[in-house]
């Protein structure tokens, strides 16, 4: 089957946990632990993948989310501070889009902090919408969350 996938972007393995977990530590209030991100490796509809910088590099940056029927549910997508403004995030953005299309998603959805305000630019540059609000959504600071779709990815 031939792929349109950025080559250093692949899905993740056990191994790269350890690189998954630190850019999760660097990136989020509240990080998925190790054992929620292992279990996801290999599930049903579940995709995580990783990018690297270059070809046999540590992994620098992920995507997780899941594939629910014609939807695309984003849980996470962060990249390692010290690699940020290379548009590693919109090459990871742009790979789910290409999944989604390829699996026929009519809808994607995610959450984001009120105050990431390059995380809802990003969004936003892909199309997403704000839809809603989830009040006092995290639970590190109650902030809230806004929820965005975007329709035929």
């Amino acid at each position: 089957m031939q792929t349109t996938r950025d080559p250093r972007i692949l899905p993740a393995t056990t191994a790269d946990l350890d690189a998954i977990c630190r850019v999760a530590d660097a990136s989020f209030p509240v990080p998925w632990t190790r054992d929620a991100f292992a279990s996801e490796i290999g599930r049903p509809g579940v995709v995580l993948d990783v990018l690297r910088s270059e070809e046999g590099a540590p992994p620098c940056a992920f995507s997780h989310y899941w594939l629910v029927y014609d939807e695309l549910q984003l849980h996470n997508i962060a990249v390692m501070p010290t690699h940020r403004g290379k548009g590693y995030a919109l090459a990871l953005m742009h790979d789910l889009r290409a999944v989604a299309k390829r699996e026929g998603v009519v809808f994607a959805t995610l959450e984001v902090r009120r105050g990431n305000t390059r995380a809802i630019a990003l969004y936003q540059g892909m199309g997403f919408s704000p839809v809603g609000v989830r009040p006092r959504y995290y639970s590190d600071n109650q902030e809230d969350a806004i929820m965005m779709t975007l329709e035929r990815p």
